[in-house]
């Protein structure tokens, strides 16, 4: 006890450099902390930016393949699966009823041989598949069409918007 009290001032100094170590590490943690949420906010920004070009460049693929489609420069049933595939981005758009032609149209032709898969098809085969798949676009022509039509009108609407926002809306 004897030591304590003789020795109480360097305890009690020793003791603060202790607090004053421990405030300083906190004050450090404190700012990587201040660091790393600014790092965070940067990276979110840049992947909403990126959400947000992606967005606008799927729309204008939208209206791209359904105006070439309408204008016959681009077959129907190949418009068809693309429409379909960027509706995929759209669960709100894809899932409207004035699309359903769209949506039936692609159920037909879904499993028709594409890209390696039709490569490897035989002369036979290939216009076999072909047949149908002309058979399946004639019956479905007007209506997709005008699904097209369609589409493109909302596409436009949409053009300018905030992805976050057209799916939160579910794309209107």
């Amino acid at each position: 006890m004897d030591f304590f009290m003789q020795h109480a001032g360097l305890i009690l100094l020793l003791m603060g450099l202790v607090v004053v170590a421990l405030i300083i590490y906190l004050l450090w943690l404190l700012h990587q902390i201040r660091q790393r949420g600014k790092a965070a906010a940067g990276v979110q920004q840049a992947l909403d930016e990126t959400n947000q070009t992606m967005h606008e460049q799927r729309l204008k693929s939208i209206e791209m393949i359904c105006l070439a489609a309408r204008d016959g420069d681009c077959e129907l049933s190949e418009a068809c699966i693309r429409i379909k595939k960027l509706l995929e981005f759209y669960p709100g758009l894809e899932a409207r009823p004035e699309y359903r032609a769209v949506q039936e149209m692609y159920r037909e032709i879904r499993h028709f041989a594409t890209h390696d898969d039709r490569r490897a098809l035989s002369r036979r085969e290939m216009q076999a598949q072909d047949s149908q798949r002309y058979a399946i676009e004639a019956r479905y022509r007007e209506l997709v069409l005008a699904n097209f039509e369609q589409l493109v009108e909302q596409v436009r609407a949409l053009q300018g918007s905030r992805f976050d926002i057209v799916e939160a809306r579910g794309g209107s």
